[in-house]
């Protein structure tokens, strides 16, 4: 090889070195713009991922509280009524007879130390002592005063006594009356005229109460006509 080819073959290699250098470091770089998107594209498909897992779990979470919900309606439902039976059932007193054909010579053997309320009839007068005379199932036209009378045993002062008059299964009349003193057995009266009500002829009726509940079968009566 001559010496005017040797600066020639020199530049040839240096050229192609450069060549083989520029397309090695072509290969040996990194895609930067392509892996974000790739990256950005993996993070969103894990943003939805996860969106829907929230949402699933606050559906679960929502069904679950419904449920409480509903349980704790049933279980308030529940306790209302259990509540309801036990005020319908635990009353101010030991109601051991609601019978008005119970004679009274017999009472004293069947109150046995506890509170009793005991309707003892309709008549159409009471002795001294506010006790039923005669009871009466029926009254004639014209009648001017008729009594629905009770005996109390072993009540308190201050006990109320409400007794509500029906004529023909409608309320039209009501009067209460409360002890003033502890009693071991005491005639209690209400009464009618006609002042108070008309005494008209028809099928009636006496309920009496004491703290809104019932104390005595009612007390039934006719007014004839006339």
């Amino acid at each position: 090889m001559s010496d005017a080819m040797k600066p020639l073959l020199k530049y040839a290699l240096i050229g192609l070195s450069c060549i083989l250098l520029s397309a090695c470091a072509a290969l040996e770089r990194t895609d930067i713009p392509g892996t974000q998107i790739a990256e950005n594209s993996a993070f969103s498909t894990e943003v939805v991922a996860l969106a829907q897992t929230a949402i699933g779990e606050q559906a679960t979470h929502s069904a679950q509280t419904d449920a409480l919900i509903t349980e704790a309606a049933v279980v308030n439902g529940v306790n209302n009524q259990l509540l309801g039976t036990l005020q319908a059932i635990v009353t101010p007193t030991v109601v051991l007879v609601q019978d008005d054909s119970v004679e009274l010579g017999s009472l004293p053997d069947n109150v046995q130390g506890s509170r009793l309320y005991v309707g003892t009839g309709v008549t159409e007068s009471v002795d001294s002592n506010g006790c039923i005379t005669t009871r009466r199932t029926s009254f004639d036209p014209g009648i001017q005063q008729i009594y629905a009378t009770l005996v109390l045993y072993n009540t308190i002062a201050q006990t109320t006594i409400t007794v509500e008059w029906y004529r023909d299964e409608e309320l039209v009349y009501s009067d209460s009356w409360s002890t003033t003193q502890d009693s071991t057995q005491i005639c209690v009266w209400f009464d009618i005229t006609p002042s108070s009500v008309q005494l008209l002829p028809g099928q009636w009726r006496v309920m009496a109460y004491n703290a809104g509940l019932p104390i005595i079968n009612a007390m039934t009566f006719t007014i004839n006509g006339g």
